[in-house]
């Protein structure tokens, strides 16, 4: 009975991620954007095309289906993702695998040194970063606590700041977040909109 469930959820899941015909891009970043702006640890958000991404997005009332975590050039040079897939658990992915597809660079304050080691039969996108980030207790969308010291309410003072748990977090949450900046490669360096060519 394990091994019927097991490849109906195998089959379930190959269903759910096979993209969609009509995806409407509204992104305008080539790969030597992405190559030239993303660092290490910066966070790529993508609008995915598939039939759960479509179901992620209208339960999250968000762009974002999907998150992973560019750790760098490969030893061919060309980018790096770690991200957590439906049907393939923890992976290592190319960058050109977003090629085309709407994104959002997230970039953490820097230095990170992010540890991304996770069961790769149970993590979800945004489970697998979170924890990551909070591996070294960095702030995602903490929740602020007021301490008392003693029965006085005057004591009340300290605030301070409690985790979420990383299973409760979501692709858009690192949008909101205030401690990640979002980077726009089209803007970055000597951007001049008065060079852009307008079809007439």
């Amino acid at each position: 009975m394990n091994t019927v469930l097991r490849q109906f959820g195998s089959y379930l899941a190959r269903y759910l991620t096979r993209p969609r015909d009509n995806y409407e891009q509204f992104s305008v970043l080539n790969k030597e954007q992405l190559d030239q702006t993303l660092e290490p640890g910066d966070l790529l958000l993508v609008e995915g095309n598939s039939r759960v991404s479509t179901a992620i997005k209208y339960l999250t009332q968000s762009t974002w289906s999907h998150v992973c975590m560019y750790v760098g050039p490969g030893e061919d040079g060309a980018g790096l993702l770690v991200e957590a897939d439906v049907v393939e658990g923890v992976i290592r992915s190319p960058l050109s695998k977003y090629i085309g597809f709407n994104v959002r660079v997230c970039r953490a304050v820097k230095p990170l040194c992010i540890r991304t080691a996770a069961d790769p039969t149970r993590a979800i996108c945004s489970t697998l970063i979170a924890q990551a980030f909070q591996s070294i207790r960095y702030p995602i969308l903490p929740q602020s606590v007021r301490v008392c010291r003693g029965d006085a309410p005057a004591h009340c003072d300290d605030v301070l700041l409690e985790s979420t748990h990383f299973s409760h977090f979501t692709p858009r949450d690192f949008d909101l977040s205030p401690y990640f900046e979002i980077v726009k490669p089209t803007i970055k360096g000597n951007f001049d909109y008065r060079k852009i060519r307008w079809f007439e």
